[in-house]
């Protein structure tokens, strides 16, 4: 999905009316965009949504090495064979789990990491070509709220943070845990 498409679609909701591109510049509305965009991307990193989960693989050398600049929290870890680490208090040595102190993650050998990232200045779109981090499905979200962002709220109305975070929910709840299953006692076949 790309800013273009988001913001022709602003362009022509009801509120903006704006088809020609006289009343709002493309500068604008990416700056609506960009503030939609960042409240959308918190919100996810924050949920429990896999939606925006990275990995990285990490070299441990003398038992630690670096988390990723984007690191906000871990959501796995495996060694390099595909094992599941756990978490090892600060008092315990690590040999068969992981410890995170600051930016540095101590493991055994070097690991895999599945996390929530951080989104902050990464976040911005800087022109209409760029492809936005996000699945198809939150273009609806995208266009209503960036044509509110044009309209003049802010990132900072309480309101509109709680209405974009409960969409959001809305959206997510569930999506990874759905799945179809075809039973053999079905009189039709697909």
């Amino acid at each position: 999905m790309e800013a273009r498409q988001i913001i022709n679609k602003v362009r022509m909701t009801p509120a903006i009316n704006d088809n020609q591109g006289s009343k709002f510049s493309d500068y604008q509305l990416i700056d609506a965009l960009n503030a939609t965009l960042s409240m959308v991307y918190n919100t996810l990193a924050a949920s429990s949504s896999t939606v925006l989960n990275r990995t990285a693989d990490i070299q441990i050398k003398n038992k630690h090495g670096e988390l990723p600049d984007d690191f906000l929290r871990i959501v796995a870890v495996y060694d390099n064979t595909g094992r599941a680490l756990s978490p090892v208090p600060r008092e315990e040595p690590v040999k068969d789990g992981y410890r995170i102190t600051g930016s540095t993650i101590f493991a055994p050998t070097d690991i895999t990491i599945e996390y929530k990232p951080f989104f902050d200045e990464e976040v911005t779109t800087d022109t209409l070509d760029d492809d936005l981090d996000l699945p198809a499905y939150f273009s609806n979200l995208l266009v209503k709220y960036s044509a509110v962002m044009a309209l003049g709220a802010t990132t900072q109305d309480a309101d509109i943070i709680q209405q974009i975070t409960t969409d959001i929910y809305n959206i997510v709840a569930g999506r990874e845990y759905s799945s179809l299953s075809l039973s053999e006692s079905l009189p039709w076949k697909l």
